[in-house]
């Protein structure tokens, strides 16, 4: 275990300096309700044998009567700040991490409701990620048991993963980013997502109800325009920017993906370094594989860029 403390030794791969706290005769602070919290030691509430409490919660409340911003915690952690050239280290500012029953998940462990940072407001942004040159919020979905999937086998190396970008996600078995619209629940209140290989299994018909898109891309300068069929005007770009982009693939083995779903896109480069676009609109009942359909374009509007539309 390295450093000292609870989170399962050192989740980030930071070595000796996770999480280290005092030492000598004083290495443990408040341990029941009502105690005071202290710094520079491991605060163990409810851990100390006493069953007065169940489930004790610290609540910190500010009331501010003058409406002025504020912050009920905030961390700032300067640990980075060596003046070493090429040093990439760095500390966090807020760790939060939730543990079901013994803190082991294996693969066959049904989810749980656990957080371990969550955000919530009535009228702002429940969790707000900024950064000025790496990303604004990344999320892993990888199994801890998986060596490249833990944290602590990042290490130091983490900096390279937080690649540019506002949101970074990255799954091994799942999906990167999932964007929906709407409840993600069934009418029984089960996930609405079939396990992998399997069909969804049929459910209730319910009233359809409006939701927004799973997913919303621009870019460029927005404005908006007069619309008669919209009353608050339409949004568009000003800029000549593209709005998604998918990275084409040069399979060695040169075949069509195996694993997909109805929608999914493949856009492939083949050995003549023509590129080529493909859609999923079925699965072949017999075999239970992706049919893959090539999405025929007009080509003789092939224009280069800057030219007019």
């Amino acid at each position: 275990m390295a450093g000292s403390g609870p989170f399962g030794g050192d989740p980030l791969g930071y070595g000796n300096t996770w999480l280290v706290y005092g030492s000598g005769k004083k290495v443990h602070g408040g341990e029941d309700v009502g105690r005071s919290v202290e710094l520079g030691v491991q605060n163990d509430i409810g851990l100390s044998g006493k069953k007065y409490f169940s489930n004790p919660t610290t609540i910190v409340s500010v009331g501010n009567p003058s409406g002025g911003d504020t912050a009920v915690f905030a961390a700032l952690n300067g640990g980075g700040e060596t003046g070493k050239p090429g040093d990439t280290t760095a500390g966090v500012g807020i760790f939060g991490q939730s543990v079901a029953g013994d803190g082991i998940a294996s693969a066959a462990r049904p989810l749980t409701n656990g957080i371990g940072v969550a955000g919530s407001c009535n009228t702002g942004c429940g969790v707000f990620g900024q950064s000025h040159y790496g990303s604004g919020v990344v999320g892993f979905a990888t199994p801890a048991d998986m060596d490249w999937g833990s944290w602590a086998y990042w290490g130091t190396t983490l900096a390279p993963t937080f690649q540019n970008a506002g949101v970074l996600g990255q799954s091994k078995d799942g999906v990167g980013v999932r964007g929906h619209g709407g409840t993600l629940t069934d009418v029984n209140g089960l996930p609405a997502q079939p396990p992998p290989g399997k069909p969804p299994s049929p459910t209730t018909p319910t009233a359809a109800t409006q939701s927004a898109p799973g997913g919303w891309f621009s870019s460029g300068l927005l404005a908006s325009v007069a619309d008669n069929l919209i009353p608050e005007g339409r949004l568009i770009s000003r800029s000549s920017q593209p709005q998604l982009r998918l990275v084409p693939s040069m399979p060695d083995n040169r075949r069509f993906p195996a694993m997909g779903a109805i929608g999914d896109f493949f856009l492939v480069t083949n050995v003549d370094l023509e590129t080529n676009l493909y859609l999923c609109l079925k699965i072949n009942p017999e075999t239970r594989k992706p049919v893959w359909t090539k999405v025929m374009l007009d080509l003789s509007f092939d224009s280069d860029g800057g030219s007019s539309l």
